[in-house]
């Protein structure tokens, strides 16, 4: 309660810098909160719902499923859900803390005689918002991918509250069949192969997390819209028509195939680390439905 914390102020400004350097001709459009109370982020996110100018929305703000109101949840994927209804194209942090979202500062969970469960994040539980999951991301000297395996810190597995959507019905090693699986897509995440944060007149420390990811992913599908002239709505459509029966190029994609993030393993095809893995943004936009 009360001023945003400086850790509060610097997630910001890593969003807006991420999404706005990878995106440098969006109009970007900051909604900000008096607090980091549940009750004020239903007033952001209905705020960006409603507000006609926004066409695509990044959110690197979470909660663990298991310890928030259903309640809740439900009526805020709701307002989600009206957003993709408008062509709105939505993505989410999908958490730091590997398939124990909840954990240390999520109390009580993590105290004695609370352990910590297996949960995943919210919002990017919701069947209508992209959950971004996070990789470790090495490249060659020509800036070519040498390595890319799963973050360990990259949320992900199943939700216990939102059934499975239509995207994912069917869709192979997916860690549930009856639930929505978490994430859809990831990036780079891993704070050892970071980004850097310019914040109150200098280089803060490098920076990493799902809270890099969710921006850069947001910042690609602007600069999609811009380039196809129009909104594309719920991204889940384009990452899974493509991904799953193999209609795009497989250059689209970079399937990551090793790492953890404790409960759950990448492998080849959708896992529920890094979903249907990385995006080359290029051969991925020029492939992708419009």
């Amino acid at each position: 309660q009360g001023l945003p914390t400086p850790a509060q102020n610097q997630e910001t400004t890593f969003d807006a810098e991420q999404t706005s350097a990878n995106a440098p001709g969006a109009n970007l459009l900051v909604i900000e909160g008096a607090d980091a109370l549940n009750a004020t982020f239903d007033d952001v996110y209905e705020t960006a719902v409603t507000d006609p100018r926004v066409a695509v929305v990044s959110t690197s703000w979470g909660s663990c499923e298991a310890g928030d109101d259903p309640n809740e949840e439900l009526a805020d994927s709701d307002l989600f859900e009206e957003g993709a209804a408008q062509g709105q194209t939505m993505f989410a942090a999908a958490g730091d803390n590997g398939s124990k979202d909840c954990g240390a500062n999520s109390p009580p969970f993590g105290l004695p005689g609370y352990p910590n469960p297996t949960s995943v994040d919210f919002p990017a539980n919701s069947p209508w918002v992209a959950g971004a999951g996070g990789t470790t991301l090495l490249l060659n000297n020509n800036r070519t991918i040498k390595k890319e395996t799963a973050w360990f810190g990259s949320g992900g597995g199943y939700s216990a509250l939102f059934v499975i959507p239509y995207y994912q019905t069917g869709v192979p090693h997916l860690a549930s069949s009856t639930h929505r699986n978490v994430p859809d897509v990831a990036l780079d995440a891993d704070p050892n192969t970071p980004y850097a944060l310019y914040y109150l007149g200098s280089f803060a420390l490098p920076v990493g997390g799902t809270s890099a990811a969710a921006p850069n992913m947001a910042a690609l599908y602007a600069q999609f819209e811009g380039n196809y002239g129009h909104r594309l709505g719920l991204a889940q459509t384009g990452l899974y028509s493509g991904f799953t029966r193999h209609t795009y190029p497989g250059t689209s994609w970079h399937d990551i195939l090793a790492g953890n993030n404790g409960n759950f393993s990448a492998h080849l095809g959708y896992d529920n680390v890094t979903g249907t893995g990385s995006l080359n943004a290029y051969r991925y936009m020029q492939a992708m439905p419009h």
